[in-house]
């Protein structure tokens, strides 16, 4: 087995755990992660509801394959996952699954590093409880890899 296939091995596994993670997420969770920006409408709110349940039934938990999807559900996804409106520990760590798995399948990173480093941050994420750690961590092992590559 080469580098580039264990390497591949190892993001399909973390992206996997990832999705899992995301399914087991009980259905209030979502509710709180899709109405996440609190300058939305209940409008808003609906669509966002009603887009991240297909991101998770139907697209096998993958931002990158929903069209259309910078608004409902990506920003209150975003904003969730920096863990400061009070959403709660699960919403924050489900949302920001949902944009790792989005950032590896890409091979992009775009806040990742930001979520490391300042908000939510290192400490929050290796407190989560293990069901949350684990599969984050994974993917931000790989993650941070790839940007010492980059230095």
């Amino acid at each position: 087995m080469t580098d580039a296939t264990s390497e591949t091995e190892r993001v399909t596994r973390a992206m996997n755990e990832l999705a899992q993670l995301i399914r087991a997420a009980p259905s209030e969770v979502i509710t709180t992660i899709a109405c996440g920006d609190s300058y939305e409408s209940e409008e808003g709110c609906r669509k966002s509801l009603a887009a991240l349940r297909e991101v998770i039934a139907e697209l096998e938990c993958r931002l990158e394959r929903q069209p259309g999807n910078h608004w409902h559900p990506r920003e209150p996804i975003e904003l969730t996952s920096c863990g400061v409106d009070g959403q709660g520990v699960e919403a924050t760590a489900i949302a920001t699954a949902l944009l790792m798995i989005s950032d590896l399948e890409a091979d992009q990173y775009g806040y990742m590093d930001y979520r490391w480093n300042f908000t939510p941050g290192r400490a929050f994420l290796e407190s989560l409880p293990e069901r949350f750690r684990s599969p984050l961590m994974a993917g931000f092992d790989i993650m941070r890899d790839r940007w010492s590559e980059d230095d």
